[in-house]
């Protein structure tokens, strides 16, 4: 009882700060309309306060994200550690599901700072902030973009062009490879020594029966798992574990897009996987999932790496 007790209050100050936060940005336009200085004054206080507001609401909904995660998997009777090897970490380290997540919340309409904690969490997965993804663990970044007005992956200099989703998953790949391996440890933004964490996929191009997969021909491993798996096209009993990234990106208000013959249907969720072939690093997506047709995965072979 303790548990829900203590989820339904974080719920309920949630809800009163949401209500503070719309009553003073009501008022600060209001304000802006009149043009003394003791209005411009007053414009200027309610603003400092909206943004104090927002950032306490960013904070929050990062942490009521955080809860749902872990009651999703407790119910699963999975183990669940936090703030330990990451925000959130799942399963014993020798579990073929084990994991360890850095969770974001983005309550802003500006699509730089979901850049922002991309670059952010990507610096906190290499473990350089001292909590350290086991080993075997998947490393995921699961940001939430909840302003329903954020156009990310577009910005307002470049705007969307098209509904297609095909395009839209390539912008995306492409800004979250640049946000994710930005290589600015001084300003703690960007994965960190990422080559000593993740695998080299290239060593598997010379072994004609390897095959990138997403998934699992393990039951052990759920059937909806977006993990990026090699294993043998010969035989589906080998398998090969590798090193890589997922970054989830999930929308509040769904993106309208367009797929297979015109279709229309709204964007809810899309997966990726940052990867390295060599000493370079890639990012596709694997997974996505529609308001109406559900989620979806792609089957990549080997040789379409880079």
């Amino acid at each position: 009882m303790s548990v829900s007790k203590n989820i339904a209050d974080l719920i309920a100050e949630a809800q009163k700060l949401l209500g503070t936060y719309a009553a003073l940005k009501q008022d600060y336009e209001q304000l802006l309309d009149k043009e003394t200085q003791e209005a411009r004054t007053q414009a200027q206080i309610l603003l400092k306060i909206r943004n104090a507001v927002s950032s306490t609401l960013g904070i929050f909904q990062g942490h009521l994200f955080e809860v749902r995660e872990s009651l999703k998997h407790m119910k699963k009777g999975r183990v669940v550690i936090l703030q330990t090897h990451a925000d959130l970490t799942i399963g014993k380290q020798t579990d073929l599901f084990a994991k360890s997540i850095q969770l974001k919340s983005c309550t802003t309409d500006k699509p730089t700072d979901v850049d922002t904690l991309i670059a952010k969490a990507a610096y906190q997965l290499s473990g350089a902030k001292g909590e350290v993804p086991r080993e075997q663990d998947r490393r995921i970044v699961d940001i939430q973009v909840a302003h329903p007005n954020n156009p990310w992956p577009y910005t307002p200099s470049k705007g969307r062009s098209s509904h297609a989703l095909a395009t839209l998953l390539e912008d995306a790949e492409e800004r979250i490879l640049k946000y994710f391996m930005e290589g600015k440890p001084k300003k703690e933004r960007g994965f960190h020594e990422g080559e000593s964490v993740f695998s080299d996929l290239g060593e598997f191009r010379t072994m004609q029966s390897v095959k990138l997969t997403l998934g699992s021909p393990f039951i052990d491993s759920g059937p909806k798992s977006t993990r990026m798996r090699l294993h043998s096209s010969v035989s589906s009993n080998t398998r090969f574990v590798v090193r890589t990234a997922d970054i989830k990106i999930r929308f509040a208000r769904p993106l309208k897009v367009t797929f297979g013959e015109n279709k229309d249907d709204l964007l809810e969720l899309a997966v990726f996987s940052l990867y390295r072939v060599g000493e370079s690093y890639y990012c596709k997506s694997f997974a996505f999932a529609l308001k109406t047709h559900g989620k979806k995965f792609f089957e990549v072979d080997i040789s379409e790496l880079d």
